[in-house]
């Protein structure tokens, strides 16, 4: 209704709608709420997230906390064989999860200054070893 006489009221200036203020706009309904928690349907109050664990996939045995499983009954002949090695690669300890990591060199971590031109140079007026080639 506010954007229908919004356009009444532009007509009705001739068309230009630089002479119509926009229309004011409610604030939003959830505007001074507090969201409710998803899982507890609580009010999600000083929730952390390092207080909320991170699933591992369903293939790692030792994981607390794991993602369930894809649902491989509905799979077709060609789906099931790429799942199969789609699963095949997934995670088996949390170790897994970063090896790329660990394996090869090491970065290098040994910082060297940058090197620095001669200071006062302009104020002697004197011309650098790259300016006298």
């Amino acid at each position: 209704a506010k954007a229908a006489q919004h356009f009444l009221d532009v007509i009705k200036a001739g068309m230009d709608a630089n002479f119509v203020p926009f229309p004011a706009m409610d604030p939003p309904s959830s505007r001074g709420r507090v969201p409710l928690d998803i899982e507890t349907r609580s009010l999600a109050v000083g929730v952390q997230p390092d207080e909320r664990p991170f699933p591992l996939p369903f293939t790692c045995d030792v994981a607390d906390h794991k993602t369930a499983p894809p649902h491989m009954a509905s799979w077709q002949a060609d789906d099931f064989a790429a799942g199969t090695k789609w699963i095949q690669g997934f995670a088996k300890s949390p170790q897994e999860l970063r090896v790329s990591m660990y394996i090869g060199e090491p970065l290098d971590m040994e910082l060297e200054p940058w090197p620095q031109l001669e200071d006062g140079v302009v104020a002697a007026d004197r011309c650098s070893a790259a300016q006298l080639q």
